[in-house]
């Protein structure tokens, strides 16, 4: 196939689409659904009357290529394998239909994951409809609890990976980004880790707070402390990261900003 080696897999449920997932590499560049285009590529295409997302990991560095390649399992790969996981424990996930990587000279090139529209809400809408009652953020923490107890850990627990669904039958959410999930049993305060992403409005993120740590059985002021410190830990770091990446791309602008210029001296 254009001289690459292709690795597939498909849910048997969608056995009709294997000839659509063997073309993607082709196919996907003239998709015009674009839903994000950043660190990913995620489209959507319509076949035969259904909605579907494809979606492409891109941005991958050689030696992230060559891990990928040689020692661990792409992220299309952990994505499909993570929903049938998920789906098999009765978490509400976008149902998966297959994945493909394609290969040149033994190196990955191209990865594809794709799954079954899932229709939604957005996390942060539906909260503000909710202030009142702050209904929505005491379910988000049950599910979150419900999650760790089955030793269910997204390392990027966001609300751009928290769908509301409003058919859910144990709750309103799905995930999604599933090569981020790994299952391991977490501790209350790698719980805390975990929700500490969640860009909530305060009110809402301190009434989650009070039912996650009480599902826990611990105190809301150490939860809410400790958060607080991962939070700051975690500014600290980005701010460094920046810093650090300004230096590398313009060696002279820690001078310029702190007003030292020396490049007109003799």
């Amino acid at each position: 196939m254009d001289g690459y080696r292709i690795k597939f897999r498909m849910n048997p449920d969608f056995g009709d689409m294997t000839d659509y997932v063997l073309s993607l590499n082709g196919v996907f560049p003239t998709l015009k659904g674009v839903i994000q285009n950043r660190r990913n590529d995620i489209r959507t295409d319509i076949i035969l009357g259904n909605r579907f997302v494809i979606k492409s990991f891109k941005g991958m560095y050689l030696p992230n290529r060559i891990a990928y390649s040689l020692f661990r399992k792409s992220k299309a790969q952990r994505s499909f394998e993570m929903s049938l996981l998920l789906g098999s424990i009765y978490f509400k996930v976008p149902e998966p239909v297959g994945y493909i990587d394609y290969y040149r000279f033994g190196i990955l090139q191209e990865s594809y994951f794709i799954s079954v529209y899932q229709p939604h809400d957005d996390l942060q809408s539906c909260m503000a409809l909710d202030s009142p009652s702050q209904r929505m953020s005491n379910v988000l923490a049950s599910f979150a609890f419900q999650l760790h107890q089955a030793g269910v850990y997204h390392d990027d627990f966001s609300t751009g990976n928290i769908l509301v669904v409003r058919d859910s039958d144990r709750f309103p959410f799905a995930l999604v980004d599933l090569n981020r999930v790994r299952f391991r049993q977490p501790d209350y305060r790698a719980g805390l880790i975990s929700l500490s992403r969640l860009g909530i409005a305060q009110n809402h993120f301190e009434n989650l707070l009070v039912t996650y740590s009480k599902l826990w059985g611990q105190s809301f002021q150490d939860a809410n402390n400790f958060i607080q410190t991962i939070r700051r830990k975690r500014s600290r770091s980005r701010a460094i990261r920046r810093i650090l990446k300004l230096l590398l791309v313009d060696p002279g602008w820690m001078f310029r900003r702190s007003g030292y210029d020396n490049s007109g001296s003799d």
